[in-house]
């Protein structure tokens, strides 16, 4: 008979709410804990907050639509990631965009700029467009156990992007590109890389030479063509896998 490990639940709370050692889970986490996750008083959680601090806790009470997180012990710092990846991202139509920040989190990436393109086919998303994929992080953190949350900025055009807090070394994906993105990366010792990846359509002429001129280098995937939103989670997961903490 096989056996299989139960993680322990985690639960994200700002570090305003992780006062005098007791954490309140409300609404949609105190649904998860209870309904979904069937939780018990004595059960062993987790808690992480914005600044990257995790503590162990355990279930002390539970009412009608609340329960108490006793905290123990704050867990160790985790070590700071060997890389800071930032994506620009292009956004491509339908919801892929969520299926991008969901793995992209997931693979630890530290920035998300979603972009309009000459190309992109989607108008300029509402405030609230950006608020989901921020909670859409968030959650993917508490699935993966990842502490640091990463931001995604709201929409920007390309031509108004302010670069002038994204150090590190910046490459710009695309077809044809004289190198490939393995060797674009085996070439530096950067600890940070600005990852700009194209929409549905491609890059224009234009903006290729935009991104060459703001210190962009091309590099590319290989021979085949991958959708937009398939780049963006490969190109993340060859950085970490190259010169991050993945595999």
């Amino acid at each position: 008979m096989g056996f299989f490990h139960m993680t322990t639940v985690r639960f994200y709370l700002s570090s305003k709410e992780l006062k005098r050692g007791v954490a309140v889970l409300s609404g949609e986490q105190f649904h998860h804990l209870v309904r979904v996750r069937r939780g018990r008083v004595g059960d062993r959680v987790r808690v992480f907050d914005e600044q990257g601090r995790e503590f162990e806790g355990k279930v002390c009470e539970i009412r009608k639509d609340r329960a108490l997180i006793r905290l123990i012990a704050e867990c160790l710092p985790s070590a700071p990631p060997s890389i800071e990846i930032t994506l620009l991202q292009a956004l491509p139509k339908g919801r892929k965009m969520d299926l991008i920040v969901q793995k992209t989190t997931e693979l630890g990436v530290w920035k998300i700029i979603p972009l309009i393109t000459e190309r992109t086919v989607v108008r300029l998303p509402r405030p609230d467009r950006v608020a989901r994929w921020n909670r859409i992080a968030l959650e993917s953190c508490r699935q993966s156990e990842r502490r640091s949350i990463p931001l995604v900025s709201p929409v920007t055009r390309l031509e108004e992007l302010d670069l002038a807090s994204l150090s590190g070394l910046r490459i710009i994906l695309c077809e044809g590109a004289e190198r490939g993105l393995k060797e674009a990366l085996r070439g530096t010792a950067e600890d940070k890389v600005v990852l700009m990846v194209g929409p549905e359509g491609g890059w224009s002429p234009s903006e290729v030479e935009l991104g060459l001129q703001r210190g962009f280098i091309r590099a590319g995937l290989g021979r085949r063509i991958l959708r937009t939103d398939t780049a963006g989670i490969i190109g993340v997961a060859l950085v970490q896998y190259e010169r991050g903490d993945l595999g």
